[in-house]
């Protein structure tokens, strides 16, 4: 709880300085039957044509979110490994750049074992300002709401194929990552950090 503490401190350090120059990075896992809806409202003596899914599959996720907007969503299968990873911040560094040209910006993944495991590389490489989240705090990646909320209107398109699935995950992805849609995120963020704190660095509730 002293590490959640103190990093919740150093964010909110100077106004939060951090939390609204900081590209907050996650992966995301989703299964294709996971995201097909098998239900619907029915008109009585009508049928309801249902759309059936061709196959199913797994795709995972990678994207990072700031208070200034958001990289493109990166979908790919298989398991992400240090080569991918590495080649993902490489691809997608020109995008936070675009988003903070004067270079003052930082990164912040989770303590995953692949991520530790190209931190040397992020520092000397990309060259990007690494923040390192501590451990077991999903609660205080901010990214982990906007994968929920991703998650449900892929659901509501009901994709059926892999294409399908990609195209709803693109979309989704863009519309929620609109700056103006992202800032009550952020807000919501300096909240949740100032209530840590608060709480010793317990736990934060879903709801806080």
């Amino acid at each position: 709880r002293m590490f959640r503490v103190d990093f919740c401190k150093k964010m909110l350090a100077d106004d939060g300085y951090l939390i609204y120059r900081t590209f907050f990075a996650d992966e995301m896992g989703i299964l294709l039957n996971e995201a097909h809806k098998t239900k619907g409202w029915q008109i009585p003596n009508k049928k309801v044509r249902r759309k059936n899914m061709t196959d199913n599959l797994r795709l995972d996720c990678w994207g990072a979110i700031s208070a200034q907007g958001a990289t493109s969503l990166e979908i790919y299968r298989n398991v992400m490994n240090g080569e991918r990873y590495r080649q993902v911040l490489d691809d997608h560094k020109e995008e936070m750049e675009k988003l903070y040209p004067d270079r003052e910006f930082y990164f912040l993944h989770d303590n995953l074992p692949l991520h530790r495991m190209c931190e040397d590389w992020i520092i000397k490489e990309p060259k990007l300002k690494l923040i390192r989240l501590p451990r077991r705090s999903p609660d205080l990646n901010i990214i982990e709401n906007l994968w929920a909320a991703l998650k449900e209107r892929v659901a509501t398109d009901a994709p059926t194929n892999e294409k399908e699935l990609r195209g709803s995950l693109s979309k989704n992805w863009t519309a929620l990552t609109e700056p103006n849609r992202l800032q009550p995120f952020f807000e919501g963020l300096h909240r949740r950090y100032l209530y840590c704190v608060a709480k010793d660095g317990h736990k934060l509730p879903d709801h806080c």
